[in-house]
């Protein structure tokens, strides 16, 4: 793929305030570890977004995956 691809933590993008137009994640919420740092991921989300951006969360239900969730996730997270 032609572009340019930066690795980093997702609380902490290297991208300066109001950088984009469209902010997505797809399909990494469900390996965090804690909604501390799930609503930090969001606030940086919309930290880098231009006002009036839009700014998506897209996450898959796989059914494969519940115990594994449940395992992992403290019950005041909501385990499924």
């Amino acid at each position: 793929l032609d572009g340019n691809f930066f690795c980093a933590d997702a609380k902490s993008l290297p991208f300066p305030d109001a950088s984009f137009d469209i902010v997505f994640s797809f399909g990494v919420f469900f390996y965090f570890d804690s909604l501390a740092y799930a609503e930090s991921v969001v606030r940086e989300m919309f930290r880098v977004a231009r006002p009036g951006a839009r700014v998506f969360i897209f996450e898959l239900n796989d059914r494969d995956r519940i115990e594994r969730y449940n395992a992992i996730r403290p019950k005041t997270l909501g385990g499924l």
